[in-house]
């Protein structure tokens, strides 16, 4: 790696609920990434990113946010959040909504506003009345840079070969359990039927609701009636961890469909799924723009460094001594003793690279340290 992943360096975190979606992230970062405790650090092209995964055994929306709300604290630069792994599909009798027709395995999923909500719901959090479950709270959309750069690249992808297959070819040399596994079977509302397709040869994104709670969905009758009662249309997809982020990372929640959350749930396609999902990911955190995680970066840096460098009552008054008569007195900007601050070059000096002539936010400067 070129460039020293620092902790306060990061502004990208991946997050990620099962083993399975960490080794997919892990597969799409560039080479030299480093292991940082329980987290990794690495670099999708110029940003830099860190990967969380959820403790083994534990999963719901609120261990998600125990354990997300700390790794938040532990890298508190991050500005982008990504929940990237796998989920129950929605299938369909009719077209699914938009032109991309209904979702089969190995599609991919992604949270974007629709209706009255903000691209997630809680379906189990409410009150229950005789003969009704009312619906309560509101969770945030994702951050607006985010559905800005996920606009962008279904832009580019009108445009030009997207990169989604590319980043998912980085996948060529693992274990051929991440290839897909052949069959997508679908089957009707009554557990006794059965009945197969034919798998796609393309994996289709699909942008819209996704219904989060603490229930596994494993009974196709309970996943439709859900669907219909969140969402006219329906919503995409079920998983798990979503609801307990949204509001306090306002991330993007985007899943690789693995099942379709029936009697015949399996995992068969949860690495698959996992790859397509992180493949998207990738993609997604290329196009991020690095100004806004360049103005991001250099507004905490200027606060922080003000704040560190005020001068102390005691320092302040301190008088002129035996050395030219400038003993004690120092820039309160960058603290060089025996110089005052108007006189001081500091201001025309980068605090990042310390070389003269730099301004503190020149871009190349940042980037030649590894900010992006």
């Amino acid at each position: 790696m070129a460039n020293t992943i620092r902790r306060e360096n990061l502004t990208v975190g991946w997050l990620c609920a099962l083993p399975i979606e960490l080794a997919a992230a892990r597969g799409m970062l560039d080479e030299g990434y480093v292991t940082y405790g329980n987290y990794i650090l690495g670099h999708i092209g110029q940003r830099n990113v860190v990967v969380g995964c959820l403790p083994a055994g534990q999963i719901g929306t609120i261990a998600a946010a125990t354990f997300f709300t700390d790794m938040k604290n532990r890298f508190p630069r991050i500005k982008f959040w990504l929940l990237v792994g796998v989920a129950g599909g929605v299938p369909s009798t009719r077209t699914a909504p938009g032109p991309d027709g209904e979702i089969r395995l190995g599609d991919v999923v992604v949270s974007t506003p629709k209706g009255e909500y903000g691209g997630v719901v809680q379906y189990d959090l409410g009150k229950s009345y005789p003969g009704e479950f009312r619906r309560m709270g509101f969770l945030k959309p994702p951050s607006q840079t985010l559905l800005t750069t996920v606009a962008s690249l279904q832009s580019k992808w009108f445009r030009e070969q997207p990169k989604f297959w590319e980043n998912a070819s980085r996948f060529n040399s693992w274990h051929p359990s991440w290839e897909k596994p052949g069959l997508d079977g679908l089957f009707e509302a009554d557990p006794h039927s059965s009945g197969l397709r034919v798998p796609e040869d393309k994996v289709v994104v699909h942008y819209g609701t996704i219904a989060s709670g603490n229930r596994v969905i494993k009974d196709a009758k309970t996943r439709d009636e859900l669907s219909a009662s969140l969402d006219p249309d329906g919503v995409l997809c079920f998983e798990m961890e979503a609801a307990g982020l949204m509001n306090t990372l306002e991330c993007l929640v985007i899943r690789g469909i693995c099942d379709y959350a029936d009697s015949h749930k399996n995992k068969n396609w949860q690495p698959y799924a996992a790859r397509m999902a992180a493949a998207y990911a990738r993609e997604l955190i290329s196009l991020i723009p690095t100004q806004e995680v360049y103005n991001e970066v250099y507004e905490e840096r200027v606060v922080s460094t003000s704040r560190s460098l005020a001068p102390s009552p005691e320092t302040s008054r301190a008088g002129s001594g035996s050395s030219g008569g400038r003993r004690g007195i120092y820039c309160y900007i960058c603290r060089r003793p025996g110089v005052i601050a108007p006189d001081c070059r500091c201001r025309d000096e980068c605090f990042d690279c310390g070389e003269i002539g730099h301004w503190r936010g020149d871009r190349e400067c940042y980037e030649s340290r590894g900010w992006f």
